[in-house]
C-alpha cells in the first residue's frame, strides 16, 4: 500500500505537470478491494489529475458498480462498461455488455447523480465466432441501448 502510494503519488504530480489525468482502475488484484478502500487510496494521493477508472463487472467480486459510483462520485474519471454473468453459484463469466446481471439501470442512475461527463468505453472479448463487424454492431446496439437510460434520449 505504502509503495504504491508513494508512486502513485510521484504519478499524479507529472500527470499535473502535464496536464493529463491517471485513472486507476479497480480489479481483480487483490487490492484496494472496496470502494471506500478505493476512495481514501485516490484521497490520500490528493490530486485532481488522479482517480478512477471504473470497470462496472470488476466491482462484481465483491459489490454492485452503483455502490461503487456512491462510494467514488467525483473521483471517477473513466468507466468502463462491461459485464457479467453468474454460471453456478459461486463462479461467473464474462459477457457482453447488457447480456449479464449488472444493473446498468441504477449505476448509470448514480453516475449521473455525480455529474460524470467523460467516456464511456466498452471493454468485450471476442470469443463467439461470428464477423468482427457483426460483433461490433451488437455490442454498439446494447451499449447505445443502454445509455438511452442515462441521457434519456436516442443518441
Amino acid at each position: 500500500y505504502e509503495n504504491s502510494l508513494k508512486e502513485c503519488s510521484k504519478l499524479a504530480k507529472r500527470a499535473e505537470e502535464l496536464g493529463v489525468t491517471i485513472a486507476i482502475e479497480n480489479d481483480w488484484q487483490k487490492f484496494l478491494l472496496s470502494p471506500l478502500e478505493f476512495a481514501s487510496f485516490i484521497d490520500e494521493v490528493g490530486s485532481k489529475n488522479f482517480g478512477a477508472c471504473l470497470d462496472t463487472r470488476n466491482t462484481y467480486l465483491g459489490g454492485y458498480p452503483h455502490h461503487w459510483v456512491e462510494a467514488l462520485g467525483a473521483r471517477i474519471k473513466k468507466i468502463h462498461m462491461t459485464d457479467i454473468r453468474r454460471v453456478r453459484k459461486v463462479f461467473t463469466e464474462f459477457c457482453d455488455i447488457g447480456t449479464g446481471e449488472i444493473d446498468f439501470d441504477i449505476t448509470l442512475k448514480k453516475l449521473k447523480e455525480t455529474s460524470y461527463d467523460g467516456y464511456a468505453t466498452i471493454e468485450a472479448f471476442y470469443k463467439d465466432g461470428i464477423a468482427v463487424d457483426e460483433k461490433l454492431r451488437l455490442l454498439s446496439a446494447n451499449l447505445e441501448s443502454i445509455l438511452r437510460t442515462y441521457y434519456g434520449h436516442e443518441k
